[in-house]
């Protein structure tokens, strides 16, 4: 599936509220389908570090798109997008105006678009496409006003399968399984107060039985017997 993005951001969104999304009834068709929780089984969170290690650095705990998309297919979309396959500062062998040409160790083809950023200050990058590429050297242009010096930071290549994960669905999902977890609870519950009532009758009944016997003995030890 393909769902248009509106915001992009490339590191964290901070809010001093909260983040609002469009709910009313009267927005939605609602279908009688019903959720599958066996996806839930299926579904693994895993811990990592993003290999662009620039933005974030950190530990990490969540899925995996491509995971998450053989399960659940409705709770990926796939878009083009750039992946930090690269990541390396490269040696720029010829400037020719806008024409750079460094080595290619990276099986890069003609046509790549890539990521590279020429300022040390600014992560966002810049895109270019590749417009020549052999076994040993790649070449691409960048724009005039790039302050460039002896590298270049390779970032990665774009992609025509990025994987991008609906959270929310995996939130729903998981709350799904929480709500049918508590019926099973609450069934486990009054399974057992039943149990529990039944086995204090028996207990009481036991009692009563021997109560009788006590009083039965009693009264054969008085009549002599």
């Amino acid at each position: 599936s393909n769902q248009p993005i509106s915001i992009f951001a490339s590191t964290a969104i901070l809010t001093q509220t909260n983040f609002l999304a469009s709910s009313d009834i009267r927005i939605k068709n609602l279908s009688d389908e019903t959720i599958n929780l066996n996806h839930i089984d299926n579904i693994n969170p895993e811990i990592y570090t993003y290999k662009d290690s620039i933005r974030n650095p950190r530990k990490n705990i969540g899925f995996i798109a491509q995971n998450v998309f053989e399960h659940c297919p409705e709770a990926v979309s796939i878009h083009q997008g750039v992946i930090p396959d690269i990541m390396k500062v490269v040696d720029i062998l010829e400037k020719n105006e806008t024409l750079i040409t460094v080595k290619n160790d990276y099986n890069l083809k003609e046509k790549d678009i890539i990521k590279i950023m020429v300022d040390e200050d600014d992560l966002s990058g810049v895109y270019t496409t590749v417009i020549y590429a052999d076994e040993d050297i790649i070449k691409f242009k960048v724009t005039s006003d790039e302050r460039l010096k002896e590298t270049i930071f390779i970032y990665g290549r774009q992609v025509d399968d990025f994987h991008e994960l609906n959270y929310d669905y995996i939130f729903t999902l998981g709350f799904a399984g929480i709500k049918e977890s508590r019926k099973d609870i609450i069934l486990l519950k009054e399974q057992l107060q039943a149990e529990k009532t039944l086995t204090q009758q028996q207990a009481t009944t036991i009692q009563n039985l021997e109560t009788r016997v006590v009083s039965l003995e009693a009264r054969l030890t008085a009549a002599g017997l």
